[in-house]
């Protein structure tokens, strides 16, 4: 994986490098000429520093939310989607939320809006 930091954020990139190192001891900074390399597409006049991290591994994001769901409504969960929430309160003990007209009640509220949230 490699992160890259234009002119005014390398502080901001040396100062998570620093965090990650705890967790990642191979993570590590690399000049822009070394990011250039790696990646030929990067725009020259944008990049001027960059972190990488050499033992990063991808993740299907799609197959591990869906597992998640199915987990979920095997457990009686029930999932709402594009549901834009009026109010929320807790009431005895569970929670209370208003949403087009009605009123759901659950002892759990996930808030799962996450990347894909466009409005």
């Amino acid at each position: 994986m490699l992160t890259i930091a234009r002119d005014d954020q390398l502080e901001r990139l040396r100062e998570e490098l620093e965090r990650a190192r705890a967790l990642v001891p191979s993570i590590r900074e690399v000049t822009a000429a070394e990011a250039f390399e790696r990646v030929p597409v990067l725009r020259r006049d944008y990049v001027a520093g960059a972190v990488l991290e050499p033992d990063s591994r991808e993740i299907d994001v799609d197959g591990l939310l869906q597992g998640f769901l199915r987990g979920a409504r095997k457990r009686g969960a029930q999932i709402l989607t594009d549901a834009g929430v009026e109010a929320i309160e807790r009431r005895d003990g569970r929670w209370a939320r208003a949403y087009c007209q009605c009123e759901f009640w659950s002892p759990v509220v996930v808030n799962a809006a996450g990347a894909w949230r466009t409005g």
